[in-house]
Parts: C-alpha cells; sequence; structure tokens
C-alpha cells in the first residue's frame, strides 16, 4: 500500500473512492463532508435525516456517484465512516476504524483512495497521532499471511492519496504519514516471523535475518554459537539447547546513537524458542503447533530494532535474541538437572517446559556483564498469564517505577494495553531449591509472577522492565487492528517508548 500526502481539492481528484467521516449524533459536519455535501446537493445529510447513516462506530455506508449524476464529483464511490461519540473518540480507535475500512475495501475493485478525514480530526485531537492512526490503520487491514497457499484469489489492495486541505503543515504530515507506515509494516514483520513455520525459521535463519537487517542498517552484529556460549558460561541457556539438532545461535544487535555517552544505553532482550516442545517435560499435542510462535519476544524486538536505527536517536540500543529450540532427546536436560547461569548462579531444572526463563537468565546477565543501564525482556514465557489475563493485555513486572511510566505512556499512543502484577515476597518463595541457588519453576500458584521473580534474581538493582505477551502474541480470533495468529504485539511500543518517550540520563540519575 502505498500512502502518499498532497494539496488538492477532493470533488476535482479523481479516485475509485472517497472516504467521509461522521460522529455519531451530530448536526456538524466535518469541513471535508461539507464540502462533499454540498456537492451532492445535500445527499449525506439526507441520509442522515433519514437514519440510513447514523455515525454509530464502524458504521460503513457505500454508495455510488456516476457522474451523469453527480458532475461535481470525480471519485466512482463515497464511503462514509461513523466515528462514534466524539468525546469517547482518539487516535487508538481511528487506527481501529481505519483498519475496518482497509479490509472491507479488499475485493471491492478499489485501487485509489483519497480522504482529508485525518486532517480534519487533527484540529480537535493529536494530530501527530491522527496521521500516524490513519497510516497504521490502513496498513494493519491489508495484512495477511498466506505466502504458503497455493490457490490465491486474486484481490486488489487499494493505494491511498491523502488529500491534505491546508498546506502549511505539508511536510510535517508527510513524516507522520511516513512514521505510521515504518511502524506498521515493523509489526507485519514480527507477524510474519511468528507466523513462520517452525521447519523453515530455525536458530540459524532467524539469525541470517538479523545479520541481513544489520548490514542493511550498517550497525554492529555478531552472533555466538555453541562453543562461544560454553566458554562464557552460559550453563542455563545451553541446557535448553541439548536436546535440539538445530544449533543454537545468540544473537545481539548494536545501535550507537551515543557513542561519547557508552552509559547512555538500553538493551531489549526477547526470547526466542524457535519451536517450544516442552522438552522432557513434553506438552500435550493439542495447541502444540502454536508453539512455532515462542519466539514472539525475539520477533518483536528484532522488528523494533530496524526502525529505531532508521530514525537514529541519541541513545545506544542494544538488542539480544538467544534462538533455540527445546525438543526432547536422548541428550536433553532432564528435570532435576542443576545448570549453571553464566553469573555463577545455580538452578535447579524443575521443569525443561519453563525453559524461556533460562534462557533470558544468560541474555540478562551477558547484558549486565556489558554495562546494560536498562534492561527490557520479552517473552512468550507463562500459560499463566492467559488464565489470570485472558488475550487482551499483557502482563508486566518491573522494580523502576519510573522506567515502567515511560513504557506505560508510548503504549497509550500504540494501543497496546499492559497490566502490571506485583512483584510480592511471598510467591518469590516458591523458587526456593533444596539443592541450588534457586529452581525455575514455582509450580502453579502464581505461575507468571513467579517466573517473573526468576528472572529478577538475575537482574538485580538494573532498572528493569519484564513483559510476558503469552497471551498476546498470538490470538485465536480477529480483533481491533490485529488477524488472527500472531500480533506482533509490543513491538510498536519499544519503537515510541526509544523514539518518543524515552530519556536514558534521566533514569540512570535518579
Amino acid at each position: 500500500m502505498n500512502i502518499n500526502v498532497k494539496i488538492g481539492d477532493l470533488n476535482n481528484t479523481q479516485s475509485d473512492l472517497l472516504l467521509l467521516g461522521v460522529f455519531q449524533n451530530e448536526t456538524k459536519f466535518l469541513s471535508s463532508t461539507v464540502l462533499v455535501n454540498q456537492s451532492l446537493d445535500g445527499y449525506i445529510k439526507f441520509l442522515i435525516d433519514n437514519h440510513e447513516v447514523t455515525g454509530k462506530l464502524s458504521e460503513i455506508t457505500l454508495f455510488y456517484t456516476p457522474r451523469e449524476f453527480y458532475p461535481q464529483i470525480k471519485s466512482k464511490k463515497i464511503l462514509i465512516l461513523g466515528l462514534g461519540q466524539r468525546k469517547k473518540f482518539d487516535h487508538n480507535i481511528f487506527r481501529e476504524l481505519l483498519s475496518k475500512v482497509s479490509m472491507y475495501l479488499i475485493n471491492k475493485n478499489v485501487s485509489t483512495i483519497i480522504s482529508s478525514l485525518p486532517d480534519d480530526l487533527s484540529k480537535d485531537f493529536d494530530s501527530k497521532e491522527i496521521y500516524i492512526s490513519f497510516s497504521e490503520g490502513l496498513y494493519f487491514g491489508i495484512y495477511k499471511f498466506d505466502k504458503y497457499k497455493t490457490k490465491n484469489l486474486p484481490i486488489t489492495i487499494p493505494n491511498l492519496c491523502n488529500i491534505v486541505l491546508q498546506d502549511d503543515n505539508f511536510d510535517s504530515i508527510n513524516q507522520y504519514i511516513l512514521k505510521g507506515i515504518r511502524l506498521a509494516k515493523a509489526e507485519c514483520f514480527a507477524r510474519d516471523l511468528v507466523n513462520e513455520p517452525a521447519n523453515n525459521l530455525s536458530p540459524e535463519i532467524f539469525a541470517s535475518s538479523a545479520i541481513d537487517i544489520s548490514k542493511k542498517l550498517n550497525v554492529k552484529s555478531v552472533v555466538y554459537d555453541l562453543e562461544k556460549l560454553k566458554s562464557f558460561g552460559m550453563g542455563a541457556f545451553i541446557g535448553v539447547t541439548s536436546g535440539s539438532d538445530r544449533p543454537p545461535k545468540f544473537i545481539h544487535l548494536t545501535y550507537e546513537g551515543d557513542k561519547k555517552n557508552p552509559d547512555n544505553n538500553i538493551w531489549i532482550i526477547g526470547k526466542t524458542i524457535t519451536f517450544d516442545t516442552g522438552g522432557i517435560s513434553l506438552k500435550g499435542p493439542v495447541g502444540m503447533s502454536a508453539m512455532k510462535g515462542d519466539m514472539g519476544g525475539g520477533a518483536a524486538v528484532l522488528s523494533a530494532f530496524e526502525v529505531i536505527c532508521q530514525y537514529k536517536p541519541k541513545v545506544n540500543v542494544n538488542i539480544i535474541c538467544p534462538a533455540t529450540d527445546n525438543m526432547p532427546s536422548g541428550s536433553a536436560q532432564k528435570p532435576g538437572d542443576v545448570v549453571v547461569a553464566m553469573n555463577g548462579i545455580s538452578i535447579e531444572v524443575d521443569n525443561t517446559d519453563a525453559e524461556g526463563r533460562l534462557t533470558l537468565a544468560d541474555a540478562i546477565s551477558y547484558a549486565k556483564k556489558n554495562n546494560a543501564s536498562m534492561i527490557i525482556d520479552i517473552a512468550t514465557l507463562t500459560g499463566a498469564a492467559r488464565v489470570s489475563l485472558g488475550e487482551g493485555q499483557s502482563a508486566i513486572f518491573s522494580n523502576n517505577d519510573s522506567f515502567l511510566s515511560m513504557l506505560i505512556e508510548s503504549s497509550k499512543l500504540t494501543g497496546e494495553v499492559f497490566w502490571r502484577l506485583p512483584l510480592d515476597p511471598v510467591s518469590k518463595k516458591q523458587n526456593h531449591s533444596d539443592i541450588a541457588d534457586i529452581k525455575n519453576s514455582g509450580g502453579r500458584s502464581a505461575g507468571t509472577i513467579t517466573a517473573a521473580h526468576f528472572i529478577s534474581e538475575f537482574v538485580g538493582d538494573t532498572p528493569w522492565i519484564h513483559i510476558d505477551i503469552a497471551a498476546t502474541s498470538m490470538i485465536s480470533s480477529g480483533r481491533s487492528w490485529y488477524k488472527k495468529g500472531a500480533t506482533g504485539v509490543t513491538t510498536r511500543t519499544i519503537i515510541r517508548l526509544i523514539l518518543d518517550t524515552l530519556s536514558v540520563k534521566e533514569i540512570i540519575n535518579r
């Protein structure tokens, strides 16, 4: 989809479709709707007066405008979109509405769209976010993962030309539209990685994708193999890899936006289990196919990194993706084994299906050894997250309220929802081991919390956020701007955190 910004006249610009919007129970039209209504001799007002158009949220009214009847209108069709109640409207609702419009128009033989809707709305709402959500929503609406289907019906993907009525902010609007496209593309790339079948996305292939991105961006990259991991003493990560025939890859990409200030850095770590059988603690067969998506954290981290580098923020950003399968075999680690992490902490492996936290333990230890000032880890970590919160929000933990508040502010821009859970002293005791420093599973009770407690042991006092996306990385049915399957969740929030919200120095100095 191509989205462009032009100066022009809605009536005199040829297109397949003209997009307008009306608020519910409002007699005052937006500027572009007033203009078109006049050219239609009051037909839009007629539709509203006769309750054919109500402005109810997500309502879509489509009608044709033959040239012989409406000579002043150059568009073949007009779509009137219900914006709902003005007092409830915001950029997140707008993103969802545009996604639905985009989905609706596929297979409707619409290749060009014109609209001044975001320009109209920007006068009363946050102008930047309205434009960003506009292009995000349209792009999300056309997303699908069907590369393995051999019989695809031909479809028409809409292109969009956004007609801006005022030209004083033309350059800024162009940048906002471009930013929305980049954000949407990043999330869709993360979705593609998670939707990819595991036989076609091994740790090696994931690492190759990361290297390709680093070369394109001209940033530092390194991928460590098993022998190097052994030299690092990454016993926790290596234990997870021991049952797989596909060799592990420990991926580290670095963007240096503030070389003169090495303390100005943030490390973002994504769990990257390219397939999770549970290991010797084998999962049941129902739903195991979805375990191809156990690298959702790594997918989000890698996708976000690419966009962050494009904007060149003044902060040093490191991403880590410890990639491996978790498989059962004669060489796989066993329940009851003890492994030693890179930082020297010994771990009793109570459950081999609690493998993600083991990989994160060594990734965080590596980050701390390299003087990480702030750490975020993103992981499809616990089934308990789905039990406690459902698919609507991701569980989040932190040891730094200021850092966490920044991420929450960023999530308000992206429409992603996070719910903070406690790191309480009672559930922490469940990770006690009689034979090692810590146990990798605290049992069924408070499973999401005990997993976070485990990770916190390796973080120490470093400002840290842990996001458990086990329930939100893949969803069972479409909603909002998401399709069934992978969501790419946290990708855009991490980007917005780095680009728009985060001041690393401020956190470090507190």
